[in-house]
């Protein structure tokens, strides 16, 4: 057998470079979706794609126990800007609202789905973007950023910042909250931005790089903030409105907005329920620094990102088509490895490729 890699950047400039997913939950009894989004720059025929799955594991590492397990009707079209959820059959009416397809046999949090072409078998597949990994159970779900159990009882939703699906088994997930794609949300959030979803790949309003920022609530009684909210603006654009606690998030509630180096934000305070002083807010940014503060009252911050990086893609080939035999490499960027001991499996025969983030400047070791 002969080894082969070739390293290719994707820069992360305007549109998204396939469909990926933007949403995950997996909330409380049947309140579970995945939505896909599109912002390719063009309408999508999503027939040509599906969702295979694994349940509590892999029977066999790096194939899928259900390949196609969710497959989408001829003529079934994604338009550019748009999304299309899965939902289950059975979950709440808010998620139904919004849901295109339904199926019975979503993620419980330790069953890997991924976004796939369309006629996967379970040893011939191409990932496009993956939730989890190919391997042996993880127990009740995967971590995902500074989240220990992240897949499981939480609403992942994907940084508007992400450019690019991530078909690396658990690539998209990081080892931190800065470098996960995905901003881990509370049980049962997220239902009111399900059935949208838009990319911040470019500039935006301020003029700088984009990225994303959050907004926590939290209710020191833990009942919710009983009627009150807060709007979020964003150079005088209202991008969340009136967010709140509700009764069953109880305790904290988190949201996410596209931000532009230069932007200015403005939390307005909404007094429009009773026991106030039990609630308050705390803004941060990409890098999960506090950047305003706010309690029965309006704040404000200037808009700041990191600089912006690309992702490069690393493929792997084998000439005789029956793997790496036990041979693999490590990529290391800025002397950290980001890839390791990433390989071509007897299963995947040819080629394998990975992904990983650069920035202007850094050193990447192979």
């Amino acid at each position: 057998y002969s080894l082969l890699f070739l390293l290719l950047p994707l820069f992360m400039f305007s549109q998204t470079t396939d469909l990926l997913i933007s949403k995950y939950a997996e909330g409380t009894s049947n309140n579970k979706f995945i939505e896909i989004y599109n912002g390719t720059g063009a309408d999508v025929d999503l027939s040509t794609y599906s969702l295979s799955s694994c349940s509590n594991g892999c029977d066999t590492t790096d194939e899928w126990d259900y390949p196609d397990n969710v497959t989408f009707p001829a003529g079934t079209t994604i338009a550019n800007g748009d999304v299309y959820v899965v939902t289950h059959g059975s979950a709440d009416a808010t998620i139904l609202a919004e849901g295109d397809q339904t199926f019975t046999y979503l993620s419980n949090g330790d069953d890997v789905y991924a976004l796939t072409l369309a006629g996967a078998t379970a040893d011939s597949y191409t990932i496009i973007d993956i939730l989890g990994d190919m391997g042996d159970d993880p127990g009740s779900g995967w971590a995902v950023g500074d989240d220990s159990n992240g897949t499981q009882n939480q609403t992942l939703t994907r940084k508007t910042s992400v450019c690019s699906p991530n078909p690396t088994p658990l690539g998209s997930f990081g080892t931190d909250a800065a470098s996960s794609e995905w901003v881990v949300g509370d049980q049962n959030s997220g239902w009111d931005t399900v059935g949208s979803y838009t990319t911040a790949c470019t500039s935006g309003g301020g003029g700088g790089t984009t990225c994303d920022w959050s907004v926590v609530l939290t209710d020191s009684y833990g009942d919710g903030w009983n009627g009150n909210s807060i709007d979020v603006l964003v150079n005088s654009t209202v991008v969340l409105d009136d967010v709140t606690v509700s009764s069953t998030q109880g305790t904290t509630a988190t949201y996410t907005f596209a931000v532009a180096t230069g932007d200015t934000v403005e939390v307005v305070w909404n007094a429009t329920g009773s026991y106030g002083y039990e609630t308050s807010y705390e803004v941060f940014d990409s890098e999960n620094n506090s950047m305003a503060t706010g309690a029965e009252a309006d704040a404000s911050a200037t808009g700041a990102c990191p600089e912006p990086s690309c992702t490069y893609s690393i493929v792997l080939t084998d000439s005789y088509g029956d793997g790496w035999n036990g041979n693999s490499v490590d990529v290391l960027v800025d002397a950290t490895v980001v890839l390791d001991d990433v390989t071509v499996s007897s299963t995947q025969g040819t080629t394998a490729t990975y992904t990983f983030a650069v920035a202007t400047g850094d050193t990447v070791e192979v």
